[in-house]
């Protein structure tokens, strides 16, 4: 009978089920974290309200409904932990999200292209390369922290960057197609492994920080 409830608006609580969520009409916002149901009723989209959904550390969660493509706006959506979630449903490509948070999600491998999305957030992260799909989102800002890539060649589809911080992880190199970004402003890439920035062409308005990589060391050196 949760769905009795007219005026409930948040919730913030550790479930063991998911079942009847979809039920609350009036819901605005779900915090579940740590909880331990594996899968989200297939009606969680429909909720007319609903524009902040917090998963974190959901660690039996294996998918996302694809009703969620029903969603006016997404404030927020935060999956930090969710271990099992391979990929994105593909109606999320409709939905306009604000942030979306995919620290240690280790098993992702991709999300839906067009994402309209305005910021990606992923710490602590062992992608070896980037989940399919990132570089065709329409994100302003890409935040992958603590990372195993050693490649961001199709960067130059991000059409919208204007912040990129990809620090502590394995670049070897700054991708030629950096500059189709035209609207990039900062870079942070310290903390690769970058031998040299030869065939990159960065514009000097862009803040660039190259500190911990061997390019940087060596400059500093024959300084």
């Amino acid at each position: 009978d949760i769905g009795s409830f007219k005026k409930l608006k948040h919730l913030k609580v550790a479930l063991k089920s998911f079942k009847y969520l979809d039920t609350i009409e009036s819901i605005e916002s779900f915090t579940l974290n740590n909880s331990t149901g594996s899968h989200l009723p297939e009606g969680l989209g429909n909720l007319p309200l609903l524009n902040d959904l917090n998963l974190r550390y959901c660690k039996n969660l294996f998918k996302l409904p694809a009703s969620m493509g029903n969603l006016k706006m997404l404030l927020g959506l935060d999956i930090t932990g969710c271990s099992r979630i391979t990929g994105l449903p593909s109606s999320l490509n409709q939905v306009p999200i604000g942030i979306l948070k995919l620290d240690e999600c280790n098993g992702l491998r991709s999300v839906p292209k067009g994402l309209q999305v305005g910021s990606i957030w992923a710490e602590n992260v062992t992608w070896k390369s980037m989940p399919v799909g990132i570089f065709d989102s329409e994100a302003s800002d890409l935040n992958v922290i603590n990372h195993q890539i050693t490649d961001i060649t199709g960067i130059g589809r991000m059409k919208n960057l204007e912040n990129l911080n990809m620090t502590n992880g394995k670049i070897k190199r700054i991708p030629p197609d950096i500059n189709k970004c035209t609207k990039l402003n900062l870079l942070l890439l310290e903390g690769n492994e970058i031998e040299n920035t030869y065939n990159a062409e960065i514009s000097e308005n862009v803040d660039t920080r190259l500190l911990g990589n061997p390019v940087f060391d060596r400059k500093q050196i024959d300084e």
